[in-house]
């Protein structure tokens, strides 16, 4: 990855680390039924 993140993908950082876990979660309840 370049050592400079644009502004805006920074922002959207947390946002993606967040829907990333949501969606583990979504997985996980959908596997355990």
């Amino acid at each position: 990855m370049k050592d400079r993140i644009d502004p805006r993908y920074a922002k959207l950082v947390p946002v993606w680390r967040e829907a990333q876990q949501t969606a583990h979660g979504f997985i996980t309840l959908s596997r355990t039924g």
